[in-house]
């Protein structure tokens, strides 16, 4: 081929080659600007990426520990109940009412709406830019955020249908439901977790140690069984006994298996007593058994996670 047909065939090359891939380069420039967010979101160790981490981590210290102040008695409003609606009292003289509960300063609410706004959006985002939907709805650290704001919508549902949760405490089975739903919001702290290499390490180490840790629970619920049969058939004939039965025994076994010894229940005869020290040293040697694998476990997931950074 000649060079004048040459450079025409060329240059028509090229024009078909920068025509045909365009709409191809922005659907990478689109895919790669929402993998730029998901980067971002998971810390691609840039500065607004640091902020963003940063700020993460202050809401979910302001949000434990306004859930933490505000358990205690000083920082807390009396609220009177008076059938399906509760109010807060301005008149202290009946402050000792049975009617009359006690609950955070609403400050604390204002601090919680702000906190699980905050929530709200990393979640949506991570949920909106993440490469696969269904994987990260099912990852262990995004199920925590679900339940660390689910508790938030499920009290502001009920309020849009004029249920105070705060008197919901006379219904009956619905007073555990609202003590659920309080409980669940100190599972934001476990969000901690998804910045800080502490808890990964730690967590990596109990699954990796999962086959161990099931083998010492195996063991040590045999040996709970086990020493509170023979304890309540030795114990239960004696005036005030606390053993009155073998699952009544239960706490006083695990108690001193693993060695914490409160003593609120002690065996008073001498073969009571002779049963306790085997449980002692059952236990002692069910718990040092593992740790030395549980240690090397720990050392390996540390090394892989030190070479990984």
């Amino acid at each position: 081929m000649s060079n004048c047909c040459w450079r025409g065939y060329n240059m028509s090359a090229s024009l078909e080659e920068l025509v045909a891939p365009k709409e191809k380069k922005i659907e990478l420039h689109d895919r790669s600007l929402r993998s730029r967010i998901h980067q971002f979101c998971e810390g691609d160790g840039s500065l607004f990426s640091t902020l963003f981490t940063f700020g993460s981590i202050t809401f979910v210290l302001i949000s434990v520990i306004g859930l933490v102040l505000g358990s205690i008695h000083e920082l807390q409003v009396p609220i009177y109940k008076k059938g399906g609606k509760s109010e807060r009292i301005s008149n202290w003289t009946i402050v000792e009412n049975e009617n009359v509960i006690w609950e955070p300063h609403p400050i604390f609410g204002y601090v919680e709406t702000i906190c699980i706004i905050w929530f709200t959006v990393e979640f949506v985002v991570r949920l909106a830019v993440t490469p696969n939907r269904f994987q990260f709805l099912v990852g262990i650290m995004n199920i925590v955020d679900m339940i660390a704001i689910i508790p938030f919508y499920l009290e502001l549902g009920l309020a849009l249908f004029g249920i105070d949760v705060a008197s919901l405490s006379d219904i009956k089975g619905a007073l555990l439901v609202v003590r659920v739903l309080r409980v669940l919001r100190v599972v934001r702290i476990l969000k901690l977790g998804r910045y800080s290499s502490g808890m990964r390490t730690f967590a990596l180490t109990l699954k990796s140690s999962a086959r161990q840790l099931g083998m010492m629970g195996m063991v040590l619920s045999t040996g709970v069984v086990f020493f509170s049969t023979l304890l309540y058939f030795v114990e239960k004939d004696e005036k005030d006994t606390p053993f009155t039965s073998i699952p009544a025994a239960f706490w006083w076994a695990i108690v001193t298996m693993t060695t914490v010894g409160y003593g609120d229940y002690v065996p008073v005869t001498v073969p009571g007593k002779l049963i306790a020290s085997g449980a002692i040293i059952s236990g002692v040697l069910v718990l040092a058994l593992p740790i030395t694998i549980i240690v090397d476990n720990f050392m390996k997931v540390s090394g892989n996670i030190d070479s990984q950074e």
